[in-house]
């Protein structure tokens, strides 16, 4: 009964991950059970359970997509990130693009996740992006670990609060003993830790 339930649960899970990610959930269903049969032979005591392996497999199908996606465009639209007008047309669709694959390869809930000057070619930071992203885009797996941690800097870095916004956070969060002000204690360690 435990299996049927984990596997009904499995399959759900596999349904949403692929309805929000635009995959196919029969493909993520497939893969799933594929992962968790071959981490058997992983190591002795080792087992994936199913709605593990079924995440694994969203987050697997969105990192080959994204690579792919990168791959197959990254010469034109690196051309367009360095050479064109921030405020052409063909710049904000190529920007967006370019973030889809991104979000998709490093695994961030979606594209605006990543801000629009992550890969801004008038900053420091943006260059280095953009030069990781070429790299990423010839399957360079350093280069996507390090866009990943980028990605996950930039996001708590952004995390700012408003005297409104505190006193909400301070609400809401008071059942984990956390206010605003400790939060962002919390998130100055968390970015000392990444960097």
């Amino acid at each position: 009964m435990e299996v049927a339930q984990a596997e009904l649960r499995a399959s759900i899970l596999a349904g949403e991950g692929a309805k929000k990610y635009g995959l196919t959930a029969e493909d993520v269903e497939t893969q799933a059970k594929l992962l968790a049969e071959q981490s058997k032979n992983v190591a002795e005591g080792f087992e994936l359970d199913i709605e593990s392996a079924t995440r694994m497999a969203v987050a697997n199908q969105r990192l080959n997509r994204g690579i792919k996606t990168l791959h197959d465009n990254w010469e034109e639209w690196s051309d367009i990130l360095n050479n064109t007008d921030h405020g052409m047309q063909d710049y904000a669709e190529t920007l967006n693009d370019a973030r889809d694959a991104l979000a998709d390869m490093v695994g961030a809930i979606d594209a605006d996740a990543i801000s629009l000057d992550f890969l801004d070619n008038t900053t420091d930071s943006g260059r280095h992006h953009l030069e990781l992203m070429g790299l990423a885009a010839q399957g360079n797996v350093d280069a996507i670990n390090q866009l990943g941690i980028a990605v996950g800097y930039a996001a708590i870095e952004m995390l700012e609060f408003s005297d409104n916004t505190t006193q909400v956070f301070d609400e809401v969060w008071s059942n984990w003993s956390m206010t605003a002000e400790e939060f962002t204690g919390y998130k100055d360690t968390v970015l000392q830790g990444i960097t």
